[in-house]
């Protein structure tokens, strides 16, 4: 008699309430996953159940459905009859032994039944999780807030910034005023809670520290034309703040990956989002590699058939006339990277010359091929020739980076 009560809890337990489990997990999973363990323990256990009928309810739906569009594609369930899951569950009821557990094969089908809801409920919650998080309809409805606050604040949805659309990706940054009256900015990593809920410190990466400088001071003036040099030449440790007064200010990055602040230490933050990409840039992108990418496999193409049919040059195997399909393309591109440098004034001196040299290299690259297509040279001679000038110009790329 306790053997039948045990084993009736459990198979209470995989039906009503784990399907519950996994939705709320799944539902909760991420940078939220602390609010899971939110409200007591009878609070829980009558969401899982809830969620639990929603789940089944939702999965005899889209079964039904999916086997009345498809017919029995997926024959697994088809000798599992509604009328033996109730008479199962009244079997049950009664502390009796159920007859689909009497028999290996139903018994293999309902094993497949139970983790194909367990599925359906985890997709469910995933679903429900970006749906109600998009729209922020959690706020509306308070159905599964979330421990603190901040978690609305931390990042970008609609709710929070009017800019935000569907399918586009932010960046939370966060600028910090300290007591000291420092001023420090960085993307936000994350806000450390304490277990009452309350903040304790803030991580921060990519972080810049504000720096004040005296225009009128000899000795400053040195240091800000020695800052605007570092900003010109695109200096990722330094970023030109502003001018104010008789003051210089700049911004120089924080060493190490992740800069980390007490909360004690701290007077007040601003928080603002900056978009990082959107659906609609992300498909234009797309659209306009893809169109270079055919772009260009045409014009390969075109010089293979012209070469290939009509033998304007003779040569001698058909891995140098691929070679010269390609390299002949790609020289002409960087030839005219090499012209458009050229004439390009705006940028500063050096990266002129920079870029010019870059090109310049880039074009030797792929004209050394041609000693080897036209039987100038042998194979060998001419690896030995592009192996010297990537030395070259990795020597000359290390110098400039110094």
């Amino acid at each position: 008699m306790n053997i039948n009560i045990a084993f009736n809890t459990i198979i209470y337990v995989m039906v009503f309430l784990f399907p519950g489990v996994l939705f709320r997990r799944i539902f909760f999973s991420g940078k939220f996953n602390k609010t899971y363990e939110s409200g007591n323990v009878f609070e829980r256990i009558m969401y899982y159940l809830l969620l639990s009928l929603v789940s089944i309810t939702l999965f005899c739906i889209f079964y039904y459905y999916f086997r009345e569009i498809t017919g029995d594609i997926i024959p697994v369930f088809n000798h599992i009859k509604a009328d033996e899951i109730i008479h199962s569950f009244i079997s049950i009821y009664k502390n009796e032994f159920p007859s689909l557990l009497k028999h290996t094969e139903s018994l293999f089908q309902l094993v497949n039944l139970l983790l194909s809801l367990y599925l359906f409920s985890s997709i469910l919650g995933f679903i429900t999780k970006k749906i109600i998080f998009i729209f922020g309809f959690e706020k509306r409805w308070s159905l599964f807030p979330f421990l603190n606050k901040w978690d609305y604040l931390m990042y970008s949805t609609r709710a929070n910034n009017n800019r935000h659309k569907i399918g586009d990706a932010y960046t939370s940054k966060i600028d910090i005023t300290t007591e000291n009256n420092c001023f420090i900015s960085g993307r936000l990593h994350e806000i450390v809670f304490s277990k009452e809920g309350n903040v304790e410190a803030y991580a921060l990466h990519d972080t810049y520290k504000l720096y004040y400088l005296d225009k009128q001071s000899a000795a400053d003036q040195a240091k800000i034309e020695e800052v605007k040099s570092f900003i010109a030449d695109n200096n990722p440790f330094y970023m030109e703040y502003g001018e104010t007064g008789n003051k210089y200010e700049y911004l120089k990055r924080v060493r190490g990956n992740i800069f980390t602040i007490a909360s004690n230490k701290v007077l007040n933050t601003s928080l603002s989002f900056i978009k990082v990409s959107g659906i609609y840039e992300t498909i234009k992108t797309i659209s306009r590699t893809a169109f270079t990418i055919l772009f260009i496999l045409s014009l390969v193409f075109s010089l293979s058939y012209l070469f290939w049919d009509y033998n304007i040059i003779p040569f001698t195997s058909y891995i140098k006339r691929v070679a010269f399909c390609i390299t002949f393309l790609l020289s002409v591109v960087c030839f005219l990277l090499l012209l458009m440098n050229g004439i390009d004034y705006k940028k500063t001196r050096k990266k002129y010359w920079n870029d010019l040299k870059t090109c310049f290299f880039l074009v030797l690259l792929l004209i050394a091929p041609y000693y080897y297509i036209f039987n100038s040279l042998p194979l060998l001679g001419f690896l030995i020739i592009q192996f010297a000038l990537l030395l070259i110009y990795a020597n000359w790329n290390g110098k400039i980076r110094k």
